[in-house]
């Protein structure tokens, strides 16, 4: 079943049943992975509200684990929101975990910080509503060499350190049970403890388009579709928040494989 949110409220709405992905999840843990969120704070409060709603309403598991894949930053309007919402535990629930894995837009947000590095890029992928959001004085159009430099300055300064240290220490993958956790995906043909952080996070081809198998069933964000994009190898969950207004999440128990949306 998948389940959307609609004016407030959750409210299931019945899909015929599709093929599961060979796999399971450890024993006794059902997992929340929730894809690209990228500025929407207020989806993020929505989807938390409804896994909680969803926890409610299913039998017990001993463990709850709560992923986010990634890309908490950019394009959409309240980044700063999202990462105080993701720095803090979403349920007040005994045996629940909570993993944030960085996306290819935290690390440019932390080459800016660190360095100016890469403002060009990071500004052109959304890296303007960041800094509004951090309440920096962002100039309309381009940037010339002084302006980005002046940008970085203030970034460094309003950046609150508890955020930068959080944000560096996000893993970049996380195994479960048959299932690896990703931002972006992984380089076929290529053993997982062999993963560049570059393909972790930035990949797209030839992740998308090889029909595996993998070692583990990859669970992404990164790659934008319209409804959550389940194949027995991969699921892609990021339905473009910042753009469509839909936060998509999927959840894993034993061998199920059901969604969350909200909207």
């Amino acid at each position: 079943m998948v389940l959307k949110w609609f004016a407030g409220r959750l409210r299931p709405n019945p899909v015929p049943a599709l093929a599961q992905p060979a796999g399971w999840a450890p024993e006794g843990t059902r997992i929340y992975a929730i894809g690209d969120i990228h500025g929407r704070a207020d989806l993020l409060a929505r989807m938390y509200q409804a896994i909680a709603d969803d926890v409610a309403a299913n039998a017990p598991a001993s463990n709850i684990h709560v992923v986010l894949l990634g890309d908490l930053v950019d394009r959409g309007l309240h980044s700063r929101a999202v990462v105080e919402l993701a720095m803090q535990p979403p349920l007040a629930l005994p045996g629940l975990t909570h993993t944030v894995l960085m996306g290819n837009h935290e690390q440019l947000l932390l080459d800016f910080h660190a360095d100016g590095r890469g403002a060009e890029l990071w500004l052109e992928q959304g890296g303007m509503a960041t800094l509004a959001s951090y309440d920096c004085q962002v100039p309309m159009g381009s940037l010339n060499k002084q302006q980005a430099a002046r940008l970085h300055v203030e970034f460094r300064e309003r950046l609150p350190q508890r955020h930068a240290l959080f944000l560096a220490q996000c893993p970049k993958q996380l195994l479960l049970g048959d299932y690896l956790f990703v931002h972006a995906g992984i380089r076929p043909g290529r053993p997982l403890d062999r993963q560049t952080d570059t393909d972790r996070l930035w990949i797209r081809e030839p992740f998308l388009n090889n029909p595996g198998p993998f070692e583990k069933i990859v669970v992404h964000g990164h790659n934008i579709t319209s409804q959550p994009d389940r194949h027995p190898h991969r699921i892609g969950i990021d339905t473009g928040a910042y753009a469509t207004g839909i936060l998509s999440a999927v959840i894993l128990e034993q061998n199920i494989c059901r969604f969350l949306q909200v909207n």
